[in-house]
């Protein structure tokens, strides 16, 4: 039990690393394993291994794409997901059916507008709801 604690709390570590690191103005797509050598560093001591921090590493950015956190390029390089088109935030409905998303602050510089969402694309969303949406 204490060693799943202290891997998903690392793999916390790592998913928080990757989302600054992605979402920063200025960021370069690069391959996983450069991504994988400088989040390595940032990092410190909490993975004993080598080994186990590459595992870690790559369950998480795998993770990060199927919820659309983090995406690959054409050439396969991990980009934020908002590069592709994916923002995740906070719904607020309307009682008219549509609703406004409220992007999340690591996408503030590229969306500082809420995004407006039509009733037919809201998808059943609830007031309060994270949400990714497509842009």
């Amino acid at each position: 039990m204490e060693g799943e604690k202290l891997r998903l709390k690392s793999n916390e570590t790592i998913r928080a690393l990757l989302t600054d690191l992605t979402a920063e103005k200025g960021y370069n797509a690069c391959m996983p394993d450069e991504l994988c050598v400088r989040v390595r560093t940032m990092v410190g001591d909490e993975f004993p291994t080598d080994e186990e921090y590459e595992a870690a590493f790559y369950e998480t950015v795998e993770d990060m794409c199927n919820n659309k956190e983090l995406g690959r390029s054409g050439r396969g390089n991990i980009v934020c997901g908002a590069q592709l088109g994916y923002v995740s935030g906070t719904f607020r409905a309307n009682a008219k059916g549509f609703g406004f998303v409220t992007p999340d602050a690591r996408y503030a510089h590229l969306y500082p507008e809420d995004l407006f969402i039509g009733a037919d694309k809201t998808g059943g969303a609830m007031m309060g709801d994270t949400v990714v949406v497509r842009i």
